[in-house]
């Protein structure tokens, strides 16, 4: 038996969080969080209307109105603008730089579905 290859299997669940669903019209999206500074740093999904997978690294956030010891669900600011920081043709490549920013800054996962419809709205 190969041995385990933590890099592969992380990278394989996020390729497979990437994956639009376009029978309900849910785009997925990951983010990536900072934990010390409680914030959205890099978000990725599927861009239905281009086909390809794109990252972007947040630029501006909502304010925190929760503070520290609220039991807020999400509990960290989510971005609210962003540039983009690459663009994939494959969920692979894709989940492969998210991991390598995850690896590199220290940053945790996180999955929010979008259904497309409320995008813009």
């Amino acid at each position: 038996m190969a041995a385990f290859d933590t890099k592969e299997f992380v990278c394989h669940l996020l390729a497979a969080a990437l994956m639009y669903d376009r029978e309900y019209d849910v785009i997925p999206t990951v983010g990536l969080i900072d934990p010390a500074a409680r914030k959205e740093i890099y978000l990725a999904s599927f861009s239905p209307e281009d086909g390809v997978f794109v990252i972007e690294e947040a630029t501006l956030w909502e304010p925190d109105t929760n503070g520290e010891d609220a039991t807020d669900p999400i509990g960290y600011e989510l971005a609210v603008d962003s540039l983009e920081y690459g663009i994939y043709d494959t969920p692979t490549e894709a989940a492969e730089t998210l991991f390598a920013l995850a690896q590199n800054e220290g940053l945790l996962p996180d999955i929010t579905l979008i259904h497309e419809d409320d995008i813009g709205a």
